[in-house]
């Protein structure tokens, strides 16, 4: 009896297959991705994007473009002394491939349309959900391979380029696209806030999450309900320890079940927040000085991902043969896009808050 190969089974059958499974993304290395999920639940699905573009430009007006002359007698000569104030920053799109493939011998070996297409299902399934976690490990810890020119938010352990730094407002030096911070330092906007616990989170930890909540809430221009605290799980089980003695049970009145205050989910100052075990702990400083909370505006702070010819928001390809002699059918899950910052100001940094 002759066996089904993916030459007479649906390529489009099979590619609709894969792009179905790619949504149903678990795996036995199963872990949660927050950023993923607070980008989807602000932005909407894939958003914001861009259309492509080998550069991306943002533009920051910093400083001021004049100043006053005070009236005294009505006849006093204007200040006419300008200053421009857009100062560019140019970024580019990064780009990374994984491919899911099936050879015409596995085909052989499982002949039958259902058994392939459970088989190209499943390696998709575990193929998106690798892919979101090592874009949610660059994300926060930097140096994932393949993601070298992808922007982390980690600006402890790149000191060079990473987004949020944990020195104090003012003093930070990092580049971004060329925008120099430590040149801006005097424009809030190019600093974000920080704190530091110095290693013990019961002596200042929660003042610090509220002071900084308070800062950054001070100067955001958008809505609370786009910003997420991000704790380390040993500091969200510091603060569930110093909050425990304040914790309440409440019932729901249409159902038996008690509602604990303080959950894997929780706010902080109004703020939304969520335990998050890709806090960076062990790189070249987060080893002495763990990354303990962040919080993120995510209406000034964002990833604007790349849609052209490509998808670049976890897009799966068409199915189709690797051809130069390999018997193989692939299909490849793009990422593309950058870490996009319209203000430093309201977000924050607080480190060394692991231990208690």
């Amino acid at each position: 009896m002759p066996t089904t190969t993916l030459s007479n089974l649906d390529s489009e059958l099979l590619s609709t297959t894969a792009l179905v499974a790619a949504k149903e993304a678990r795996d036995l290395d199963y872990e949660v991705t927050p950023l993923c999920t607070a980008l989807k639940e602000i932005h909407g699905e894939g958003g914001p994007s861009a259309d492509g573009g080998f550069r991306w430009i943002i533009r920051y007006d910093v400083g001021d473009h004049s100043t006053e002359t005070e009236e005294v007698d009505g006849y006093e000569q204007m200040n006419l002394d300008f200053a421009g104030v857009s100062v560019p920053a140019v970024i580019t799109p990064f780009g990374t491939n994984i491919p899911v493939g099936i050879s015409l011998r596995e085909q052989d070996l499982n002949a039958g349309e259902k058994q392939i297409i459970e088989m190209f299902g499943n390696r998709t399934k575990k193929t998106m959900a690798y892919a979101k976690r090592r874009w949610e490990q660059q994300s926060w810890q930097d140096g994932v391979s393949g993601y070298s020119n992808m922007i982390t938010l980690n600006g402890i352990d790149d000191t060079t380029a990473g987004l949020l730094e944990e020195q104090a407002a003012g003093t930070q030096d990092s580049t971004y696209g060329g925008f120099d911070k430590s040149t801006y330092a005097a424009s809030q906007g190019a600093q974000n806030q920080a704190y530091d616990c110095a290693g013990s989170f019961n002596t200042g930890g929660l003042a610090g999450l509220f002071r900084l909540t308070l800062k950054a809430r001070n100067r955001s221009q958008g809505e609370k309900k786009n910003m997420r605290w991000y704790l380390s799980e040993s500091c969200a089980e510091n603060y569930l320890r110093v909050m425990q003695g304040q914790e309440r049970y409440v019932r729901d009145g249409s159902s038996d079940k008690a509602g604990d205050a303080i959950r894997v989910e929780f706010a902080i100052s109004g703020v939304a927040g969520v335990s998050n075990q890709w806090m960076p702990n062990g790189g070249t400083n987060t080893t002495a000085n763990p990354w303990s909370a962040a919080l993120i505006d995510h209406e000034s702070l964002f990833f604007r991902w790349m849609k052209a010819t490509r998808d670049g928001y976890f897009g799966m390809s068409d199915i189709q043969p690797v051809g130069n002699g390999y018997n193989v059918n692939i299909g490849v899950i793009h990422i593309g896009g950058q870490w996009w910052i319209d203000s430093w100001a309201s977000n924050a940094v607080m480190i060394d808050g692991d231990a208690f």
